[in-house]
């Protein structure tokens, strides 16, 4: 078994496509009626379709996943955030033995 994607519930899955490629650089590999699959393996549904499909309520700003990338350019990374329209405020910076991690 892979595991093959992860899945965000968003409220605006407009502005949340947006973020990711103006961030991360993820395009849109299939956008299909508030489910939208980006490169990298990241999914993002409409928080509409989630309740309905759970049949219950989303808990919006629960903060309990985190995702993880990796940069080899952290100069120039650190330049898109500082210019960056969003609000951007936590990153963490493993060192290279991983046994440090920065926020």
């Amino acid at each position: 078994m892979q595991l093959k994607n992860v899945l965000i519930v968003v409220n605006d899955i407009e502005r949340s496509k947006k973020f990711y490629k103006d961030i991360f650089g993820l395009e849109v590999i299939l956008d299909n009626e508030g489910n939208v699959i980006l490169t990298g393996g990241l999914v993002l549904q409409d928080a509409t379709i989630w309740a309905e499909f759970i049949e219950n309520l989303v808990i919006p700003h629960n903060n309990a996943s985190e995702l993880y990338f990796e940069e080899n350019n952290i100069e120039e990374f650190a330049q898109k955030l500082d210019e960056s329209p969003y609000d951007l405020s936590l990153i963490h910076i493993s060192e290279p033995t991983r046994h440090l991690r920065i926020s």
